[in-house]
């Protein structure tokens, strides 16, 4: 806008400062649909649009927006539902406007929301510190399942971004290092590595939902448990590499689960012997849900998550189910890898029943030496010389 100044005769044009925006786009707001600009629009038919259709589009293309977000909640769902279900139809239904909806009818939106992010094989999860900011303006009650697949993660992607996620249900992480299943020898560089992150997981008091967990191709054996034990509600585990077969190839010629005892003799973790050839139902046998080819990534998580509500019952927060928020981060391509076990450990909720008077750390020293109680002799001091009993 131009203005003229008479006592100065000076010209001088008036413009308005654009407010500042960020430079990193918002993952959430991504859609595979293009919205459309309703000052863009144009009837294909003869005479012009209705009214009705002309308010929906400006709904739909407003609804990211302050304004739209905290107006919603005062419409009953009668009318919520047709921008719901017309931002469906369009695929323009972002996780952000999922949400917005989530918290404006929560007794009507019981539906998961499915994102998908690609990043390039074998590189670091760049996106991961940006999202668990994103994610943390979400309502409260809304679960996260996270699965990343084929990228290099490091120590402080366990130990600082991944604990940024609070509401974190099921997490799934696949590493990109083939080449460290060929050493020949047992992996134990991971297994430090995770006692790490279990010790910060337990000093932030995170992953309070955290039922599931699944660490594919790191370099890790059944000390890598050790770790995991101190996770406040996992209820469910899968280990895989080389290093689980070295160790639990004893156990599987046998045919019997191999149980996790610290150091006080507790029972903690009990393998499952479900393999993919095992004769259960799909959604009762972890494996065979995971190797699934008919169905994605998010809809496994889903599947394993109810899976671990059967587990838990009678625990707190297992029974009341919310909707989720389902990532799949990283290359989506499935690869295999040859000389690798897939373990599935399940928590133990109570401990064993003591038999024969023994105590854990001593039916530990029994299970140890074959289950033959092997102890040395002693003399009974009181008047019974020559008379030894075994202990």
């Amino acid at each position: 806008m131009e203005s003229f100044d008479p006592t100065t005769g000076q010209v001088y044009v008036e413009t308005a400062v654009i407010p500042v925006t960020s430079m990193i786009s918002s993952l959430l707001n991504n859609c595979t649909g293009k919205k459309q600009d309703p000052s863009e629009y144009r009837n294909q038919g003869p005479g012009c649009s209705t009214l009705y259709k002309a308010a929906l589009r400006s709904c739909v293309w407003n609804i990211t927006y302050p304004g739209m977000a905290e107006s919603l909640k005062y419409y009953n769902w009668h009318h919520g539902e047709r921008i719901y279900r017309k931002l469906k139809e369009t695929d323009t239904l972002s996780a952000k406007a999922w949400a917005i909806f989530r918290t404006a009818y929560p007794d009507h939106m019981n539906d998961s929301y499915h994102l998908r992010l690609t990043e390039r094989r074998g590189t670091n999860p760049f996106k991961l510190a940006t999202l668990s900011k994103q994610i943390s303006s979400l309502p409260s009650n809304t679960l996260t399942m996270l699965c990343i697949r084929n990228l290099f993660i490091a120590a402080e992607n366990l130990s600082t971004d991944l604990l940024q996620f609070n509401h974190l249900a099921v997490l799934v992480l696949e590493q990109s290092r083939a080449e460290n299943l060929y050493r020949g020898s047992i992996p134990d560089n991971d297994d430090a590595l995770v006692k790490r992150w279990g010790r910060a997981v337990h000093q932030s008091g995170s992953f309070k939902q955290l039922k599931v967990l699944m660490l594919k191709h790191f370099d890790i054996s059944l000390d890598a448990l050790i770790g995991l034990t101190v996770f406040p509600a996992l209820l469910l585990c899968n280990l895989e590499s080389s290093g689980i077969y070295v160790d639990l190839k004893d156990t599987e010629r046998m045919g019997k689960p191999y149980k996790y005892r610290n150091k006080d003799g507790e029972l903690k973790w009990v393998q499952s012997l479900m393999g993919p050839t095992a004769q259960n139902a799909a959604d009762e046998n972890p494996e065979m849900t995971w190797k699934r080819p008919d169905i994605t990534a998010s809809n496994k998580m889903e599947i394993l998550y109810e899976y671990t509500t059967k587990l838990g019952a009678g625990l707190p927060d297992t029974k009341e189910r919310h909707p989720a928020l389902s990532i799949d981060l990283g290359d989506h391509r499935t690869v295999q890898y040859y000389k690798t076990f897939s373990a599935w450990f399940f928590r133990a909720l109570e401990p064993e029943l003591e038999t024969n008077g023994e105590t854990p750390k001593r039916r530990v020293q029994i299970e140890n030496q074959g289950g033959k109680p092997v102890g040395k002799k002693r003399k009974v001091a009181s008047g019974a010389e020559g008379v030894t009993v075994f202990t």
